[in-house]
């Protein structure tokens, strides 16, 4: 547009101008979901249905974590299938990383549902990670004097599911 001119110069309206004229000083954010951070497994023991205690080696989480980027986070734990994904995704995974100074993986990324805001907001609720495990050892064996059924040793990480009731008791989720 010319300067000096208006709108009406031109016979538009400003309501109709892709709903993108903003006075100076707004912001439209709208649909930019938003950031967040979620510290979701560590390495260890962990008890998991139908497979006894599991022992996870850092070794491992370090080896499959790049298979969470990209992934969906969805609320509760539900199979994702392609024919479902774009119904049950409410955010999704845009980093994954892990944090030498407590020893805890962490993903990043958006969240755009304002239902799953909401649950974040919440503060009873957390996140809970899901992986399909690619490989695993069945001989068991003793980590700090505990035993354990099996090692998963290769890991493909296919969600983050915000949950009330989380496997890890100190993962969380929060906005930035």
């Amino acid at each position: 547009m010319l300067k000096g001119t208006s709108l009406d110069t031109y016979n538009i309206k400003s309501e109709t101008v892709n709903n993108a004229i903003i006075q100076l000083g707004d912001i439209d954010d709208t649909g930019k979901g938003k950031h967040f951070t979620s510290r979701f497994i560590q390495a260890g023991l962990v008890k998991i249905e139908g497979h006894g205690i599991v022992l996870l080696k850092k070794e491992t989480l370090d080896m499959s974590l790049q298979s969470m980027v990209g992934a969906p986070v969805i609320i509760k734990h539900q199979d994702v299938t392609d024919e479902n994904a774009d119904e049950l995704r409410c955010g999704v995974i845009s980093k994954a990383y892990f944090n030498d100074f407590d020893g805890w993986y962490y993903a990043e990324g958006i969240i755009w549902d304002t239902k799953a805001q909401e649950l974040i907001n919440n503060k009873d609720w957390s996140v809970s990670c899901s992986y399909d495990f690619l490989s695993y050892n069945d001989e068991g064996g003793v980590e700090n004097n505990i035993k354990y059924d099996k090692e998963f040793t290769s890991l493909n990480f296919t969600h983050l599911a915000l949950v009330n009731n989380p496997r890890y008791e100190r993962a969380n989720i929060v906005f930035n």
